[in-house]
């Protein structure tokens, strides 16, 4: 995919234009990922800022998520990274140590910027050694998704705020349809990355602790407790979708879009493939594990600015911009969860559908850090992940599953 996109040009070459008339004009280049609703996002954004910012022209280096980061590697390698990035937490964790990012915290003081209302946990991922790096723009927050049509026919109450798992256990088994060994209509899915929320419902987690981990949890009696009330519902009710099943009936959100699932845990940008589906849909809290523990995903993509930026003056301001007028601009959009806490932002945000969309700032509230280490992203794809499949397919127990990867995970966290 070529970086400089069409659409891009589409979009704001009359501002470009206007903005390249002016001899003292400076480019800086910026770079995301997205589908094409989310970069339309970003173009909205960008149009604000060079309508208030004539002297400066932003040029756009846009790629696939499966691609964006390999690209930006070998663009440091190069010494050629763009001067303002989108920035996803892990990628942000394998880079900062490097030098390839510049600190803003002096920026921040020479420009009287007020960041007491950001959300500081989300704030404190872009951190390293004390020192802030960037800012977030969104949580990855997680909701539940529910098909109000299929829930009446069912006579199953919209789920609330009183719902807990073994509520939604009771409810999903009201919801399946079958046409002999065929499920026609599923209950529940979420997508794999989150099978962790059943773990954490449970007082489980990956490991000891997120940003110096050194042991494997999911081995740990609470852990296990949660992995096995998720494979009660793949393996013994057969209501919520085995992870492996996705390859072939289609994944999470095209399952909702299409009439074939009642419940669906998955991030607020999954809004963006139901705006036209002919049922009635809206979004409810997670539920509560036992006790009434609420965990969700704490961590979402932000903006950080090359540590070689070519014009840092020009860098920062459009950085500045992003992380404080362009919040609400991005809340508007309805997808991404504000990080931002102010009520200008919060009410852009509820401003669109889903109608009870408001909870997904509450939930944001409850999130837990995923692990912060480099290393993180291999062990879950080579280790963890097979693990769960083997627990959904019903090839092993939980205790089992996790039993079988912990020395090697063990032996990868003793040498960090």
């Amino acid at each position: 995919m070529r970086w400089k996109t069409g659409i891009f040009l589409l979009l704001v070459a009359g501002l470009v234009t206007a903005a390249g008339q002016s001899p003292e004009t400076v480019t800086i280049t910026w770079s995301f990922w997205g589908s094409p609703e989310e970069v339309v996002d970003h173009f909205r954004v960008l149009q604000a800022f060079q309508a208030s910012h004539l002297n400066i022209v932003v040029e756009v280096q846009n790629a696939p998520w499966a691609s964006y980061f390999d690209r930006l590697t070998t663009q440091f390698a190069a010494g050629a990274a763009p001067d303002v990035m989108f920035m996803a937490p892990f990628y942000f964790n394998r880079v900062v140590g490097e030098g390839l990012l510049r600190p803003v915290d002096d920026l921040i003081v020479e420009s009287n910027v007020d960041i007491s209302n950001y959300n500081q946990p989300l704030l404190d991922i872009f951190r390293f050694q004390g020192q802030l790096y960037g800012f977030p723009r969104d949580n990855d927050t997680q909701v539940l998704f529910y098909n109000k049509d299929l829930l009446d026919a069912a006579g199953v109450p919209v789920p609330d705020s009183s719902w807990t798992w073994d509520t939604l256990r009771s409810a999903a088994q009201a919801l399946t349809k079958r046409e002999g060994d065929r499920t026609t209509q599923w209950s529940f899915a979420t997508t794999q990355d989150q099978f962790i929320l059943f773990p954490r419902s449970f007082g489980g987690d990956y490991f000891d602790d997120p940003i110096n981990p050194t042991t494997f949890t999911l081995d740990d009696p609470p852990a296990i407790a949660g992995l096995q009330f998720m494979s009660d519902l793949i393996n013994v009710d057969k209501t919520m979708v085995p992870f492996p099943a996705f390859s072939q009936i289609g994944g999470v959100n095209d399952l909702f879009a299409t009439g074939r699932l009642a419940l669906a845990i998955t991030n607020l940008p999954a809004s963006l493939s139901f705006r036209d589906v002919g049922f009635s849909w809206d979004v409810a809290p997670l539920p509560a594990g036992p006790g009434g523990r609420r965990v969700n995903s704490l961590g979402g993509a932000g903006f950080v600015i090359n540590a070689n930026a070519s014009h840092l003056p020009e860098a920062w301001e459009f950085l500045r911009f992003l992380a404080f007028e362009g919040q609400a601009l991005y809340a508007q959009a309805g997808t991404a969860v504000p990080a931002l806490n102010t009520p200008e932002v919060a009410a852009a945000f509820a401003a669109s559908p889903p109608a009870n969309k408001a909870i997904a700032i509450s939930e944001a509230q409850n999130g837990i850090l995923n692990p912060q280490i480099p290393e993180f992203s291999m062990i879950r794809s080579q280790f963890i992940f097979p693990a769960v499949e083997r627990i959904a397919i019903g090839d092993a127990t939980p205790q089992e599953a996790m039993d079988a990867i912990a020395p090697q995970i063990e032996e990868i966290l003793a040498s960090q």
